[in-house]
């Protein structure tokens, strides 16, 4: 076993050719003599040379193979434990309890979907695999795959293990209700014990716990999480976030991205507007400190520069709200919402002919949106150019709508049909508007009232059907006395 282990490298050979000599010296001598001889040619010599040496490479690592086994296991252990570093291990207290893992393991992903407006989360705080690396044993000795990597479990390196515990309690009414009680201990935590306040159903307690695991360990992406669910509790986190000397400069933009997206949902558009421009400070000192603002960062910028533009739409503020949204087009060129947005209030400020340019290059830069086509649309309608307004309204529901921009954009249309002289198209198109509003629950009359009014019926009685939503056969004006033909 001790000659296996020995790890001399072969190019330590002795010069006498020994049986302790480096595989690829003979071959070199042989080599060397085969070119001397002028048997080859130049390229058939180099070919059986390299060959050579590769079957004595091949036959070296075959001789010791426990060796050089053991030097991948230990690399691939050390690996292995750098890339869990931090990683969650779910374990339950209770050894039966194994599918509480599970449930706390969806919980996270939950509230990790929950929580990407504007954050781009730390890719450590994820599950690892339950079972660790496979217990594979070494050929040649019973060390396993699984205990090298044991050995690498401390300090800095350690996965982050989480044990959980779902008890029933009773609340103040006497009902069955549902506590979550955690224990944390990692490289960044020490051991932490945390726990929920009770709540009606499991689930409801899962989730609850992996926001409060969230807290612990990423602040920033559990301030996101809450600061639509629950305002107080997110300032909280906001608070300890700004007030922590270990806290990380890209969770204070968090911060007081978090705060000021608060403040707007409260109504206090001014101070919004203060916190959001903190956290576009804090963003730049990132650029400061890394001599550039990273990808991630230049997206953050982008997404802070909206929210600033949505609290001066709010606010009635149409043509600061434009410069914002072009901001945050020039932070990331690559997304296209800015675009549509900024060409938003340029269409409200009455400026139709930029209004078409920057919906165009939002077009341009996303093609797949139907927002940018539908707001395209609405500038052309407003320009009087009606044909080329449907058009693009067929552009937009083609790429794609809600059920209620549907019932808006064939209320759009069934006008602009009608004004068009395409009667029965139009009447189409509001009976599908008049079927859609119904189906959200919006059973105005005044739908009903348009149809009739606008569109000449052959029968008093509305369709009691509704008309197929699948592509159809419109005509379309081409100028003020005639249609063709146009599939949507």
């Amino acid at each position: 076993m001790a000659g296996n282990l020995s790890m001399a490298p072969p190019f330590e050979a002795s010069p006498g050719g020994s049986e302790d000599s480096a595989p690829g010296d003979d071959v070199g001598r042989a080599d060397r003599a085969a070119g001397d001889s002028g048997a080859k040619s130049t390229a058939e010599w180099r070919i059986v040379s390299a060959v050579r040496r590769l079957g004595a490479w091949l036959g070296w690592i075959f001789k010791n193979l426990p060796s050089v086994a053991i030097a991948i296991a230990i690399a691939t252990a050390f690996a292995y434990a750098v890339y869990n570093r931090g990683a969650v291990h779910l374990l339950p207290f209770k050894p039966d309890d194994a599918g509480l893992a599970l449930q706390l393991g969806r919980a996270l992903d939950d509230v990790a979907k929950g929580a990407q407006t504007g954050v781009n989360l730390d890719a450590s705080l994820r599950c690892a695999v339950s079972g660790g690396p496979p217990p594979v044993t070494l050929p040649g000795t019973n060390v396993s795959i699984e205990a090298l990597f044991g050995l690498f479990q401390w300090g800095a390196l350690r996965e982050t293990e989480i044990r959980a515990v779902l008890s029933n309690e009773k609340d103040d009414r006497g009902r069955d209700a549902y506590r979550m009680r955690l224990q944390v201990d990692g490289p960044t935590v020490s051991v932490h014990a945390i726990e929920t306040d009770v709540r009606p159903t499991p689930e409801q307690a899962d989730l609850d716990g992996a926001a409060l695991l969230y807290e612990v360990l990423e602040p920033a992406a559990a301030a996101y999480y809450l600061f639509s669910r629950d305002p107080n509790r997110a300032l909280d986190v906001v608070g300890r976030i700004l007030h922590g000397e270990s806290s990380h400069m890209i969770d204070r933009v968090s911060a007081y991205h978090v705060w000021g997206l608060v403040l707007r949902d409260e109504g206090d558009y001014d101070g919004a507007r203060e916190k959001l421009q903190l956290a576009l400070d804090e963003n730049e000192n990132l650029r400061v400190a890394w001599l550039h603002l990273r990808r991630p960062e230049r997206e953050r910028k982008a997404r802070i520069y909206v929210d600033i533009g949505y609290v001066d739409r709010l606010d009635g503020q149409w043509r600061s709200a434009a410069e914002a949204f072009g901001k945050a087009a020039l932070a990331d060129p690559t997304w296209g919402v800015p675009l549509t947005l900024r060409a938003d209030m340029l269409s409200t400020l009455g400026a139709f002919s930029d209004a078409a340019t920057v919906y165009t290059e939002a077009i341009r830069v996303d093609p797949s949106s139907p927002d940018s086509w539908h707001g395209l649309g609405l500038v052309d309608q407003a320009r009087g150019e009606n044909a080329k307004a449907v058009e693009d309204f067929l552009k937009a529901r083609r790429l794609g709508l809600s059920r209620t921009q549907q019932a808006s954009l064939s209320g759009q249309l069934a006008e602009l049909l009608s004004g068009l002289g395409c009667s029965q198209e139009a009447g189409i198109e509001w009976d599908r508007a008049v079927h859609l509003n119904a189906a959200e629950g919006d059973r105005r009359p005044d739908w009903q009232e348009a149809r009739a009014c606008k569109v000449p019926r052959q029968r008093d009685e509305m369709a009691p059907a509704p008309p197929r939503l699948t592509p159809a056969t419109l005509r379309v004006a081409a100028d003020g006395n005639a249609c063709r033909w146009l599939t949507y």
